[in-house]
């Protein structure tokens, strides 16, 4: 019969071509297609015109993602403000402080009552109490040695800038001229005094007597008069020159052509004559300084505790 297909034979397998195959998927993927919508894929790139199929490049489709509009009104995200630094602080802080609560005085040691630790702690605390209310002595010490006084007047001829060169080294030398420019004047001097038998005692040497002590006032064994009776203002004896001079060993330094002041005429003190020419006199009219305070003290009975402590005489 015209138009009919020829039978297939009993038992045997026919096998289908490569294009009939292919034909046959492309009329399942139509047919599974045609139930579903349409979806605008918009070309990601502008393809390169090309009348071969195989060469032309692929084109990947996407979707396309609606993002909703918000408006300026609506966004509740908190804007920076350098003026409002302060609330990010207050999840930390302790309300109504201005600090974070940190105790800086405290202590991360265990404060459970019992342990070895507050024991040691409560006996620290009692021990330091303890001594705040107990009543602090304070003991006055002072020097032993031997004290002579100097004016503190620039025109006489001994200060404290000349005296250890004067009475230490037996050397006069004017104060002016030794005395740098521009240095303070020291609040006292240390000599030093070689006995015969070699051995070396020391004496002080201040020019003001406002920071005595009882006891060192007993120790005042000599004075370098200038003259005026100002110069005993705040000394003992209410200042009295002619009952100082009975107290203490008394000494009047002087250049030979100016004299004794009128003031010390006619009191007990001795006087020290300096010639401005003749300075090999110098150190024989030191040396009877030396001489005579040492008679002086060994006379006086005021002065014997400086022998039996042995701060003025060697043994």
């Amino acid at each position: 019969m015209r138009g009919s297909r020829p039978k297939k034979p009993a038992g045997k397998t026919v096998v289908e071509s490569p294009a009939k195959r292919h034909r046959k998927r492309e009329r399942k993927s139509k047919s599974a297609s045609k139930g579903q919508p349409k979806v605008v894929t918009p070309m990601t790139a502008t393809p390169t015109p090309s009348n071969n199929p195989m060469t032309a490049p692929r084109v990947r489709a996407c979707k396309l993602i609606e993002v909703p509009i918000v408006s300026p009104e609506l966004e509740t995200l908190p804007r920076y403000s350098r003026y409002a630094q302060e609330k990010f602080l207050m999840p930390v802080a302790i309300p109504g402080q201005t600090d974070l609560g940190i105790n800086t005085l405290g202590s991360n040691l265990n404060k459970k009552s019992g342990t070895r630790e507050s024991v040691v702690r409560e006996g620290i605390r009692a021990r330091y109490n303890s001594t705040i209310e107990r009543p602090i002595r304070t003991v006055t010490r002072f020097s032993r040695r031997p004290i002579i006084v100097v004016p503190q007047a620039m025109s006489s001829l001994i200060t404290l800038h000349n005296a250890k060169e004067l009475l230490e080294q037996l050397h006069f030398v004017q104060p002016e001229m030794q005395r740098p420019l521009g240095t303070l004047r020291p609040e006292e001097v240390a000599i030093e005094r070689e006995f015969s038998d070699g051995k070396l005692k020391k004496y002080r040497i201040i020019d003001n007597v406002s920071k005595l002590c009882p006891d060192e006032w007993q120790r005042v064994i000599a004075v370098f008069a200038l003259g005026p009776h100002w110069q005993f203002k705040g000394w003992p004896w209410h200042g009295d020159a002619a009952v100082i001079f009975h107290k203490v060993c008394a000494f009047h330094l002087y250049y030979k052509d100016v004299g004794v002041h009128k003031d010390l005429l006619n009191m007990e003190i001795n006087s020290l004559e300096i010639s401005k020419n003749e300075p090999h006199t110098h150190s024989s009219i030191l040396m009877q300084f030396w001489a005579t305070l040492d008679k002086y003290v060994r006379t006086q009975g005021q002065f014997s505790f400086l022998v039996k402590e042995r701060v003025y005489f060697p043994e």
